[in-house]
């Protein structure tokens, strides 16, 4: 595997974008990611913004739902911009 990240001025950034996080590829586990974080903000509303195609929305408005009912008492709330 490549190391797509570069040093620049003393800090590590993703050779693609130049940010400090990297850039993945692929579809996200959505499922691992709202578990993890319904864990780590137990009993917290944590918000989801999202602008984007109409697919990924749904996926994420969906997910936000389901993690809602079952989570630690942690609360999603969905937030979606369209222009």
């Amino acid at each position: 595997m490549f190391d797509d990240t570069k040093k620049v001025a003393g800090s590590q950034v993703d050779a693609i974008t130049g940010l400090k996080a990297r850039t993945t590829f692929g579809r996200p586990d959505f499922g691992t990611i709202f578990s993890t974080k319904a864990q780590q903000y137990r009993g917290q509303t944590v918000g989801v913004f999202f602008c984007g195609p109409a697919a990924l929305s749904k996926v994420l408005y969906e997910n936000c739902g389901k993690f809602t009912e079952v989570a630690h008492g942690t609360r999603f709330e969905y937030h979606k911009e369209n222009f």
